[in-house]
């Protein structure tokens, strides 16, 4: 609240100072206005007194004034000229226009828009930085980062950590669809590993998204449960977190190239690694596909608050391009999704030069590769993360 209001403060200042530099301005061209006027009086004057010197010699008419109209005294006249002459001045409209901006700047909803633009501004502003790949040249090709802050996702149960790099203008520099390798030391010194896809990465600092291992929903693989349940007991009391590249298992094997339709199927986590596939495939241009596909799929709806918004933001800036679902399936380990109408619809029909990328728990990627194959993909199109 004080910064908001030193910057009001501030703004009204500066407009206050602007009208007065104007105001000054203005005054100078009524005096210029009224120097004129006495000068013009005072030659009307003159001319009167030779006249009324010489007004023995002049011949009178009845139908014919003595004085010429010239020399009448219209004072009223002459003031709405010189008035309306000043209202139609460069000075004067710029006077106009500087309290016009001074009252703008003074109201409330005006002010949070310049404060949430500029927020929105320092948000990004990173985007537009080119960041110098992190060198990890440790032991083992290790390189460090620091845990900076966490928070919870929407309703769901999930978690985003954010970590700093070494250097403000490091990126990680991992390629599409690449995992980052995470490792710390216990108080036991136990060696505790994992395997994830950044959820986001910025210059100078990354995110990773983890789950509430506590939720018997969250389906998860024994080394990432152990890794998650390890990082949560030890947060108070770690300073450093080793990072290196992961395996990177994004690879087309297909015999048709150049590939023209991509689709993505993804579940839980899964979606993580499919935005920024999405996003690099999508701009005209970018790439030879020309359609996407997206099916996404949750257990319970509190999951989708993760990526649903960047979804729909994606699919309104790409109608004609991206296709997105989101279906909601009870039990995906048990469930015949073979008779699911909606994933069916989800998934296109195979042509050539299509590739579909799997993201998910082993179980999922096992069950949907099987599925994708009795919809006629070919297993050399499938590729899985």
């Amino acid at each position: 609240m004080n910064e908001t209001a030193a910057m009001n403060k501030v703004s009204c200042l500066c407009a206050l100072r602007f009208i007065c530099i104007l105001l000054v301005r203005i005054a100078d061209s009524f005096s210029l206005q009224h120097r004129f006027l006495n000068s013009n009086r005072q030659v009307v004057h003159e001319s009167k007194c030779r006249l009324e010197n010489n007004i023995n010699f002049v011949e009178v008419k009845l139908d014919r004034p003595i004085l010429d109209s010239l020399l009448v005294d219209d004072r009223g006249l002459s003031m709405c000229k010189s008035i309306f002459g000043m209202l139609l001045s460069d000075v004067c409209r710029a006077a106009v226009i500087a309290f016009g901006i001074s009252f703008v700047i003074s109201i409330v909803p005006f002010q949070r828009i310049i404060r949430n633009v500029i927020d929105c501004m320092k948000k990004n502003v990173k985007r537009f930085q080119r960041g110098i790949p992190m060198e990890y040249n440790g032991e083992g090709g290790w390189g460090v980062c620091c845990l900076s802050k966490k928070k919870k996702i929407g309703k769901s149960d999930y978690v985003e950590y954010e970590f700093n790099l070494p250097s403000s203008k490091n990126i990680l520099g991992l390629g599409l669809g690449q995992e980052l390798t995470m490792c710390f030391l216990t108080k036991d010194d136990d060696v505790v590993k994992g395997e994830f896809h950044p959820w986001s990465s910025k210059v100078g600092s990354f995110s990773v998204v983890l789950p509430n291992i506590h939720n018997n929903n969250i389906d998860l693989d024994e080394q990432t449960c152990n890794f998650i349940k390890n990082f949560e007991g030890e947060l108070d009391c770690l300073e450093e977190i080793a990072i290196k590249p992961g395996q990177n298992n994004l690879k087309y094997r297909g015999p048709h190239m150049p590939v023209t339709d991509m689709v993505y199927v993804a579940y839980g986590l899964g979606i993580i690694p499919m935005i920024d596939m999405i996003k690099a495939v999508l701009p005209s241009r970018s790439s030879s596909v020309e359609s996407a596909s997206v099916l996404w799929m949750n257990d319970d709806l509190s999951k989708f608050d993760l990526a649903y918004g960047e979804l729909e933001k994606l699919y309104k800036n790409h109608k004609r391009k991206l296709d997105v679902s989101c279906v909601l399936v009870d039990n995906f380990e048990t469930n015949n999704i073979t008779a699911n109408e909606e994933i069916e619809e989800a998934i296109p029909t195979f042509s050539e030069k299509t590739m579909a990328i799997v993201a998910g728990p082993i179980f999922m990627v096992e069950k949907m590769k099987l599925y994708l194959q009795s919809r006629k993909y070919p297993e050399d199109c499938i590729c899985s993360l």
